[in-house]
């Protein structure tokens, strides 16, 4: 108790050391609980974006040639034991014609069914795609909307 007594006596007889003191451990206290927030946040966010970019993929593979894997590759990635789903995919710069104007866009050809297992495919309209469906496609609905294309339209 008499330690008590003499700190308490010290901290009254120097005010405004002691109000530094609380400042600067206030500050400190702050300091600390931003830094846990802030990397709380990024944590989520990349692990938000991991989500959107891979999916339920635990790596994707790309071939280093632009003319992508071959029937034969694909069948070897696919033989791996650790590999579960393959998803392969094709992707193209193309330009077509919207409403009459020129546009310029990527087509990605996807498996429904694999892709679905690996990147959960949202519909708002239409319906989803089936294995073989060889005249249907899936827009983005943010382009679908700003190029004023619904179910049924032309490219």
């Amino acid at each position: 108790m008499g330690l008590f007594r003499l700190s308490w006596r010290n901290a009254l007889s120097r005010k405004e050391r002691s109000l530094f003191t609380i400042l600067a451990i206030a500050l400190g206290v702050g300091i600390v609980l931003a830094t846990i927030l802030v990397d709380h946040s990024t944590r989520v966010n990349l692990q938000r974006t991991a989500r959107d970019v891979v999916g339920n993929a635990d790596a994707e593979v790309y071939s280093f040639s632009d003319h992508g894997f071959s029937l034969k590759m694909v069948q070897v990635i696919k033989g791996v034991p650790e590999v579960q789903v393959v998803a392969p995919i094709v992707s193209k710069r193309l330009n077509g014609v919207i409403h009459g104007s020129s546009v310029s866009f990527e087509m990605v050809g996807i498996d429904p069914v694999a892709e679905n297992l690996l990147h959960p495919l949202e519909i708002q309209q239409g319906a989803m795609l089936v294995a073989g469906d060889h005249k249907n496609v899936l827009l983005d609905a943010s382009w679908a909307g700003q190029h004023n294309l619904g179910i049924n339209s032309k490219i």
